[in-house]
């Protein structure tokens, strides 16, 4: 008997089947099942119905009171139980095997080290429940391409993505107002960033040695502390200085910086002439 349109128990996303197989795999989230088959009676009729079983085995996670303290598995991809709150310290730490994590809508919290040097992790998605991520949370995930935080992320913690060598697409979103110490530090492939209004404060050596080559900056920043962008070798762009009441005189101590482009005092969205200057330390003064 063929099977109905079946659906992933960790995604919700369809699952294909091939005809005559006994395994199927999400596309997705890359949970993987088995067919088996058991007898329903419907009237006089005894049916054999095929149904899905999910390998993912419970006993992988150890849960308590909705707080993951530990993943003890080996699975390249894991599909975190919609039964976890947060994500507790150290959880996937040093993980040799995990590529992909898919974290659920029910997550709020990710705690300090949670993917903590986990080099061989490429994809995370992050739900937009997450309110914080603790320090260090991703740092040394030297595989990890990009990430996008959460629209209601509150708090990012110091060295979160630290030392991430393959991070090259960081999208900033959410309500957080400080950009913590050392966050994207050693950063090598992240060329262009561009930070949101409502952040204020770019702290310690947040892109310190990193790949940086533009910065856009907004509106609502008004202090860069010292190191931030230290060590940028490729930088030579950043846009919109005009309300930052405070750099620190080592602020891009070691980088390249050619041209600082003031925010444009605009009069029918023709630009003044006099809002660009040439790279001088007397203009971030």
């Amino acid at each position: 008997m063929p099977l109905n349109q079946v659906y992933c128990r960790n995604c919700n996303a369809p699952i294909k089947m091939d005809p005559g197989m006994k395994t199927a795999t999400c596309n997705y989230c890359g949970a993987s099942y088995v067919y088996e088959e058991s007898p329903v009676m419907i009237g006089n009729l005894n049916l054999q119905v095929e149904s899905l079983t999910c390998n993912m085995l419970e006993s992988d996670f150890e849960i308590i009171s909705g707080r993951l303290k530990r993943y003890v598995g080996s699975s390249d991809t894991v599909v975190i139980p919609d039964t976890v709150k947060i994500i507790g310290e150290h959880a996937f730490a040093d993980s040799e095997s995990l590529v992909k994590v898919v974290i659920p809508e029910t997550v709020t919290r990710i705690e300090e080290s949670c993917f903590s040097g986990c080099t061989k992790l490429e994809s995370v998605i992050l739900p937009d429940s997450i309110v914080s991520i603790g320090m260090r949370a991703f740092d040394r995930c030297s595989s990890l391409k990009s990430v996008v935080l959460p629209s209601r992320l509150e708090h990012l913690g110091d060295n979160a993505f630290f030392m991430c060598k393959s991070l090259a697409d960081v999208t900033l979103t959410g309500s957080i107002s400080i950009i913590g110490r050392s966050s994207f530090c050693y950063c090598e492939n992240l060329k262009t960033i561009d930070v949101p209004e409502g952040i204020c404060v770019i702290a310690w050596g947040a892109f310190a040695y990193s790949g940086l080559v533009t910065v856009y900056l907004p509106d609502s920043l008004i202090k860069i502390d010292g190191k931030a962008f230290a060590d940028c070798k490729s930088l030579n762009r950043v846009s919109n200085l005009s309300n930052v009441s405070s750099v620190n005189e080592t602020a891009f101590d070691n980088s390249s910086f050619v041209f600082i482009y003031v925010k444009a005092f605009r009069t029918n969205e023709k630009q003044s002439e006099t809002d660009e200057y040439s790279n001088k330390k007397g203009c971030l003064k």
